[in-house]
């Protein structure tokens, strides 16, 4: 009941009574409890479709480049691969050469590809003024919670090259990675098998098995065939060609490992060496191996995932229940973190196996 009291003027003033209030104020956080997860269902759903639209630029960058170049774009150009300069180093990432059809013609116009060493880890890094504090926000998912920068520290190669080379650079990092692959296939009998060292399509490195059967591969001493078009014999719209990593990897012992193909030496700009001959690490590219959003077996020998500049590391998302990922028809599907991993995901990475999918 409210107290109700007289002013100077003889009216009476209504008051509410403490129970009263703090009715109130309950009924108000009950309202804003319903409320609360419905709003953040609506940035999700916001966050999901600018991810899915940023997937869409690069599928239509590599039509672009495609279009141009009349393949898509190399995952790399790893040491002895038949690249086009006689002194080569770890090269620049497929992401590189995409940068005229994302916005980035000026930096790509003004890019030396010779005698630089996109990690400077073994050679002069004649693009860290590129590179340095370089952001293309199309490669951020919204979603994701991870860094977006990775300080690297810079090599004296790179600092004898000119006065005022800072000692570290602050090099993007990317929520997508390419898809070179998958570590395994099927038999025409069902069966699953792996790609290894015996076969032209993989090749154990001791970082896992590089593999070459998707659309983003590296061109090196073993492989040097460009995947245009007419390569991708299962169809455009039954073949990945690039995907999420945008969330943390899980293991035995941590939730969040930072093992994604773009956290190290020189983050989202290079393949690294990418050798199948030796020192045959990777960034930028899965060879899939793994279910989405698997856990990584720390336990497993030559496991691919436990490290980001492993050959299979783990496709990761941040939306709820699985990833985005580009097809190679330029559309953007999302992938449940469910399907099959035998039936549906191996049949996607691989490009030429000759086997029906749906998604």
């Amino acid at each position: 009941m409210k107290n109700v009291k007289k002013n100077r003027n003889g009216r009476s003033n209504a008051a509410f009574t403490l129970v009263e209030l703090l009715v109130v104020i309950a009924i108000i956080g009950i309202l804003i409890a319903l409320l609360l997860p419905a709003v953040q269902a609506a940035r999700e759903a916001a966050r999901r479709m600018q991810c899915t639209n940023n997937l869409k630029q690069l599928g239509l960058a590599m039509h672009t480049y495609h279009d141009s170049m009349k393949m898509f774009p190399p995952a790399g150009l790893a040491n002895g691969g038949g690249q086009p300069f006689p002194n080569f180093r770890r090269s620049a990432s497929w992401l590189v050469f995409l940068w005229p059809y994302i916005e980035q013609t000026a930096a790509f116009s003004a890019c030396n590809f010779e005698d630089t060493d996109w990690t400077w880890q073994d050679g002069p890094n004649r693009n860290w003024r590129l590179t340095d504090g370089l952001q293309i926000s199309s490669l951020f998912c919204p979603s994701s919670s991870m860094p977006k920068m990775r300080s690297i520290g810079t090599n004296q190669l790179t600092r004898d090259l000119e006065t005022g080379v800072p000692d570290t650079c602050q090099v993007q990092r990317t929520n997508y990675v390419g898809i070179s692959g998958a570590y395994n296939f099927e038999r025409p009998n069902g069966d699953i098998d792996i790609y290894n060292v015996d076969t032209p399509s993989g090749v154990d490195t001791g970082y896992g098995v590089i593999v070459y059967t998707g659309v983003i591969v590296t061109h090196d001493a073993r492989h040097r065939l460009t995947v245009n078009m007419g390569a991708i014999l299962d169809g455009t719209s039954n073949t990945i060609c690039a995907s999420e990593q945008s969330n943390y990897v899980k293991s035995q012992t941590s939730l969040t490992n930072e093992w994604v193909a773009s956290n190290h030496a020189g983050s989202a700009w290079t393949v690294g060496p990418a050798n199948p001959g030796g020192g045959g690490w990777t960034q930028n590219i899965v060879g899939v191996r793994y279910p989405i959003n698997a856990v990584c077996n720390t336990d497993v020998a030559n496991n691919g995932c436990s490290a980001a500049y492993h050959n299979n590391t783990i496709l990761t998302g941040s939306h709820t229940g699985g990833i985005n990922a580009a097809v190679a028809d330029g559309s953007v599907q999302f992938l449940s973190e469910n399907i099959s991993y035998d039936r549906v995901l191996i049949r996607l990475a691989n490009r030429k196996d000759a086997l029906s999918v749906s998604f």
